[in-house]
């Protein structure tokens, strides 16, 4: 699952709007009662898959230099108690549901139009 909501210029290090940004949770962490994500922005769902890859060639066309792919535009980190999201504090077992969770938590709390995006891992 991932949201959907566009990103405007001066929000983006591009100073670029990105119309219908993907937007996805990632680098979840639990400790102690406390819960640790980031929030990102990506200009498609391709462009999230394809993040931190290398590319297998320069873009100069000689070297022998590789680029890694950073297509990330907007961050927002989280770090704050797990009962903000988990109100009886426990976690629950799977990712999906533990996702939908934060990902609800997002929406409401923001109170932003994003949309769902639902995934065919």
């Amino acid at each position: 699952m991932g949201l959907k909501m566009t990103l405007p210029k001066d929000k983006s290090h591009m100073y670029f709007g990105f119309i219908d940004a993907y937007w996805a949770i990632e680098n979840v962490i639990y400790s102690l009662g406390m819960i640790d994500f980031s929030l990102r922005a990506f200009p498609s769902r391709e462009a999230k898959l394809m993040n931190n890859e290398i590319l297998p060639d320069p873009s100069i066309g000689y070297g022998s230099a590789q680029e890694n792919v950073n297509c990330i535009l907007y961050e927002w980190h989280v770090f704050m108690d797990l009962t903000n999201i988990f109100p009886d504090g426990s976690i629950p077992a799977g990712k999906d549901a533990q996702y939908t969770a934060i990902y609800n938590w997002i929406k409401e709390y923001t109170g932003l139009p994003f949309e769902d995006v639902l995934e065919d891992d």
